[in-house]
């Protein structure tokens, strides 16, 4: 029998039930690690592809402060 404080109790899914896994500490670290990175790894994605679209035009901030301040004049305010 290994040590169990070696190892971590993990909740999964599966087939909308819920099942205990055993996993071992450094496995647990090394998941923790790489979805660390996936998780910058889609930040990255979205920063470049959205540093690469074309913006059709620039909106000066005083027009879009004048558009939320006249869509705030008509919107009913609750008591």
């Amino acid at each position: 029998m290994t040590d169990l404080h070696l190892r971590h109790w993990i909740l999964v899914p599966n087939n909308n039930q819920m099942e205990i896994v055993i996993v071992p500490v450094d496995h647990d670290e090394k998941m923790a690690k790489a979805l660390d990175l996936l998780e910058h790894m889609e930040i990255h994605r979205l920063v470049t592809r959205r540093g690469r679209k074309k913006q059709k035009t620039t909106v000066p901030l005083e027009a879009l402060l004048k558009e939320q301040d006249a869509l705030t004049r008509f919107q009913p305010r609750h008591p």
